[in-house]
């Protein structure tokens, strides 16, 4: 497991922008040294934020492999998505985006309220990163059968629908945005984690929602139910 997790960081080093330190020279080989505070091979990127890197996509592996237990809870999903929009407050206004949140304020799920945070973290940043300025970003959630479904939406450009089979995998990042490609291969993986699925609907030139569903009823993992997920 940790040499998947190591392949992992390595290609997502390698895939980040040179900083102003220099040539991008054994991106993919930097150590993590206690003393030092950038990476040892002079492309300008802080060590601190690699291991971020490794934590991020560590954990993701240990999620998909059972190997970390879920602290559940029923919890409000309108609560937590309105914890996430007044993270993300300084962000939006910077883009002058209106930031709705539309969820019932009866619709309760039991999940990981932290790592359900950390999904809508990660969608609603890409959300705010893709709307055009002075645009919306929606959350909402309804129940549907046995499941619910979150959607965080917004009215950018699209994604390419040949882009599609890659938005979830590590690493996979748009070229025309900053980030390293983490944060949907981690949201991938807490939302299996949860018995849920993950993906993308979107429209060139009428933006993108990215949906994951969470079960109503706590269930123990399904092997087959978690092959069949994005």
């Amino acid at each position: 497991m940790l040499e998947r997790t190591w392949a992992a960081v390595r290609r997502t080093v390698r895939s980040m922008p040179s900083g102003s330190g220099g040539e991008r020279r054994g991106a993919g080989h930097a150590q993590l040294k206690p003393d030092a505070s950038r990476d040892p091979q002079g492309h300008g990127m802080p060590v601190g934020h690699v291991s971020r890197v490794f934590r991020e996509v560590y954990e993701a592996e240990r999620l998909s492999a059972g190997a970390i237990p879920l602290a559940r809870h029923p919890e409000s999903l309108r609560a937590l998505a309105d914890r996430v929009i007044l993270q993300l407050h300084d962000s939006a206004q910077a883009r002058v985006l209106e930031m709705e949140n539309t969820v019932d304020q009866d619709l309760v799920a039991p999940c990981d309220p932290e790592r359900i945070v950390k999904v809508l973290l990660h969608l609603v940043f890409n959300a705010i990163s893709a709307s055009r300025r002075g645009g919306c970003v929606r959350i909402d959630a309804r129940a549907i059968e046995n499941r619910i479904i979150v959607s965080v939406h917004d009215d950018g450009a699209g994604i390419d629908p040949r882009a599609w089979p890659y938005l979830f995998r590590e690493g996979w990042r748009d070229p025309s945005r900053k980030g390293e490609g983490l944060g949907l291969s981690v949201s991938k993986a807490i939302v299996r984690a949860h018995g849920g699925k993950i993906w993308c609907e979107s429209s060139i030139g009428r933006g993108t929602t990215l949906r994951f569903t969470l079960p109503i009823a706590r269930e123990p993992s399904d092997p087959e139910q978690k092959s069949e997920n994005q």
